[in-house]
This record gives C-alpha cells, sequence and structure tokens, in this order.
C-alpha cells in the first residue's frame, strides 16, 4: 500500500473509532457498566489502529493517554466505577489524535 493511501486509511479508522465511541456512550445512556464493556470493547481496535499509524513512519503512535485502554486488550476488565472517569479522557485523546493525523497529512501533502 502507497505511505498516502495507508495515512488516509488510518484517519479513516481514527475518525471512525471516534465516532463508535461517541455513538457508543448516547447508547449505552451513560450507564457505568454499559460504558466500561464500550471502553473494553474499543481496546482491540485502538491496539490495530496504533499498530498501522506505527507503520506510517514520521508519527508516534505510543500515547501515555492511551495506555490504560490498549492494557483492556490483555485484561479485559474495567471496573464500572472507573469507566466513567476514564471515558471523557479516552474521547479527548481519541479526537486529538484524530486531528494530529489530519495535521500530519497536511504536513506531509505539502512538503
Amino acid at each position: 500500500m502507497a505511505p498516502d493511501d495507508r495515512r488516509r486509511a488510518c484517519e479513516v479508522q481514527a475518525k471512525s473509532h471516534l465516532l463508535h465511541l461517541r455513538e457508543g456512550f448516547l447508547e449505552c445512556g451513560g450507564r457505568p457498566e454499559e460504558v466500561a464493556h464500550l471502553i473494553t470493547r474499543s481496546a482491540a481496535p485502538l491496539a490495530a489502529l496504533m499498530r498501522h499509524v506505527t507503520r506510517l513512519g514520521g508519527m508516534d503512535a505510543h500515547s501515555e493517554a492511551f495506555r490504560p485502554i490498549l492494557a483492556l486488550e490483555a485484561s479485559g476488565a474495567l471496573a464500572a466505577a472507573d469507566a466513567l472517569a476514564l471515558y471523557p479522557k479516552y474521547l479527548r485523546s481519541v479526537e486529538q489524535f484524530a486531528q494530529a493525523l489530519d495535521r500530519w497529512g497536511q504536513t506531509r501533502e505539502g512538503s
């Protein structure tokens, strides 16, 4: 896959992940157990996104903000009480990451 195509695919994947998190939260009505399940289910897709972004080169995909989410891929356990505190930070981090991918792509295309 060409580097520009890979970058665009990562942008789409990041924005889709963000949309999934927003829709999932609305659907679960903010109920702690369901938010915990939403976040836990999102760990594997986030890990896949990070692997794809790493292949781009030139962009750091190892965000500290994602560490607690990525750890869920292995453990699969998130307390409901922790989910409500974690979700806003997670959502904000994915938003910032998607924006960084956009900026990175614009910078690369402008080179």
